[in-house]
This record gives C-alpha cells, structure tokens and sequence, in this order.
C-alpha cells in the first residue's frame, strides 16, 4: 500500500516556553537540546534543539504513524482511514497536553513527510533485483546517489559488507529538500536487531520499500501552497498528505524514471532487430544506447555524458522509441532466467495503492 511512514512537526519556542518545558521533561538547566523517550514506545520522539540562527529555539515530534496504535509494529504502513488518523492525533495531542505548558499546539508545522510504498513479492531475488533495477533507470546524476557510507552514518565498512548493503539498499538526492530511497525492510529489520513478528516470518515477507523523504519545509510549503491548503490547520495538512500520498508519490517519480518494463536483453534485441519501421542506422543506435545504460552507470549519468559529447538528441530519440514500446533501457540481470519481463516502478505503486495487499 502507499501511505506515510514517519512524519515531523515542529514548532518555535521562546526562552521562557522553552524553560518551561525543560522543566516539566526533568531536563537539567545546563543542558539546551534534548531527546525525550517517555512515548518511544508509542511511536514518538519529542527533541528540544536550538536552531543554526543564534537564539532561536524548536521543539520537535518525530511520528511512526502505525506505532502510535501499536508500539511493536515496525513492518506495516498505516491505512489511512478517518479513524486511524484521528486516533493517532488524538494521541499526538494527548502528550502534548502532558508537556507543553499552554503553548498553542497551532503554533507547530510540518517539517518533513516519509511518502511510502510497501511492495510485496514472492523472494528476496526479486527485492535485490528490482533495487539494481531502480538503482540503474533512475534520471538522476551518479553524483546524486548517496552511499552506503552515508546511508549507515558513516560507519566503516569491509568489502563484504559494502556489496551486501549495496544489494539491499539505495539512495538517492533529488535536491536539498528530497531524497528517494528503496530497501529491503527485513534486511533492516534484521540489521538493527529488532524482532520480527511470527507472521512475517511464516508468511514468508519479501518488502521491498520505496519512500520519497520530503525533509525541508520549504518544499512542504509548496506541495500544501499548489494544492491550496496551506493556510489549512495541520491536521487536515497532514490527512490530505496522506490520503493523497499514491498520487503525490506518482507524480514524484514521474520526473525521476521514464514508463517502460524491465525486460531480458534478448527480448529487446529481438524487439529492435524485427522492427520494420526503423533504419539499419536508428537500430544500431538504439542497441549501442542500451549497452551503455547497461554498463556500470545508471541511466541519468549516461545522457549527461552523452549530452556533454553532443549525443544528447540521438540518445533522447533512442529512449522515446523504446519508450513507445513500454520498455526500459535497463535490462534484467542474466541471472534471473524466469523473468521475461518485471514492472516499471508505475505499475507497482499503482497496484499497490488499488489493492492495498497488506495493511493494519
């Protein structure tokens, strides 16, 4: 299904408010930022910080949605039903009352949203597949991907270790407000050491997830400013991100892939070669296109190169016209041979949002 996995709020605080609530968290006086974990177990951080500008200073809600109902669901997406949403702000308002010392709760405003896609499949083959196959179509820069490095803070690595994460994890920088990643949950699950329920392990989870991470406000304001709801109360911000997350996800990804399914090399080739409508010369130009995508740069990084060699428009006329056919410059790996053909990343959020195949 497509929903929000985690989301912030957050809000200014004058010296006095931010006194005031320092001393009903039990925070020593010395002490200006801190992290508080009374509700971790309901799905929610609380984090008082001070900002870059000197004498500015937040208070800020980190939210697991499905958590707030049920504290020991890590794996699920929360359906976005009227009740769950009121539940869950009914709870946010809830802690807040506890803690916040009279300050309006109007005065807080998003400042990030996780729009999700849980994919289910039937091996883990295929989650590791489809990530080398996002990984590889995407139209970004090879300078926008983030490493595994800096997806797992830094923390030195072997080679081993590298390939393994490079197989189950990939990320990416659209701009300084977006990223987009795609991982396989239960290789998370199982890196971070956090139990997996009976039933993900009888039933067989294969997760892949796609989220596109919105982390500024900046680019918040301008999703709410284009569909008219920015002046709405945060509330109804947020339930109308959520219930819209498919649609506001898909039009995401459009300016990140092209349409087209994966298919085997042969296929293609048979596809290209058997084509009556195009020259001897355009179907060598598309099969040296796909060769290069091929080879170890992904799909954007290889019409930059072209572009700065002048190759840009035979390039572009190479992708429209398999385009046309719904197909991907990128092919599926060699290796796995029962696969003629694999969705595009449309069709999977697509059926996901249509039949919503597993959700609490």
């Amino acid at each position: 299904m497509v929903s929000i996995h985690t989301f912030e709020i957050k809000a200014f605080l004058t010296g006095r408010e931010h006194k005031e609530i320092k001393k009903k968290l039990g925070v020593p006086d010395k002490r200006q930022s801190w992290t508080e974990h009374r509700y971790n177990n309901n799905g929610i951080q609380i984090i008082l910080y001070k900002g870059r500008s000197k004498g500015f200073i937040y208070i800020k809600y980190i939210i697991n949605l499905k958590r707030v109902l049920d504290g020991t669901d890590y794996i699920h997406l929360l359906k976005p039903t009227d009740e769950n949403l009121s539940r869950v702000w009914k709870k946010v308002m809830e802690t807040w009352d506890e803690i916040g010392c009279g300050v309006p709760f109007g005065r807080f405003y998003l400042s990030r949203v996780d729009l999700t896609c849980d994919v289910y499949f039937e091996t883990e083959d295929l989650v590791h597949e489809y990530i080398r196959l996002l990984n590889k179509s995407i139209l970004l820069s090879s300078l926008q991907k983030i490493s595994v490095e800096g997806i797992y803070h830094g923390k030195k690595m072997t080679k081993e270790m590298r390939s393994d994460l490079e197989r189950n994890c990939c990320k990416f920088r659209i701009t300084t407000c977006e990223d987009i990643q795609f991982y396989n949950k239960m290789y998370e699950l199982k890196k971070e050491n956090i139990p997996i329920p009976e039933i993900a392990i009888d039933d067989g989870y294969n997760i892949l997830r796609i989220e596109l991470q919105i982390h500024e406000t900046k680019r918040i304001t301008e999703l709410l400013r284009s569909v008219h709801i920015y002046n709405a109360p945060i509330d109804e911000q947020f339930f109308y991100l959520i219930k819209n997350a498919d649609l506001l996800l898909i039009d995401r990804l459009e300016k990140l892939y092209t349409h087209g399914d994966y298919h085997n090399k042969d296929h293609i080739m048979d596809l290209i070669e058997n084509d009556p409508l195009i020259k001897k010369k355009s179907k060598e130009r598309v099969i040296r296109f796909i060769e290069d995508c091929n080879k170890n740069i992904i799909l954007g990084r290889c019409l930059e190169l072209d572009g700065q060699n002048g190759h840009m428009r035979g390039r572009k006329k190479a992708l429209r016209y398999l385009s046309r056919y719904d197909i991907s410059p990128i092919v599926i790996s060699s290796h796995m041979k029962e696969y003629d053909s694999l969705p595009d990343i449309f069709k999977l959020v697509n059926e996901c949002s249509a039949y919503q195949f597993i959700c609490a």
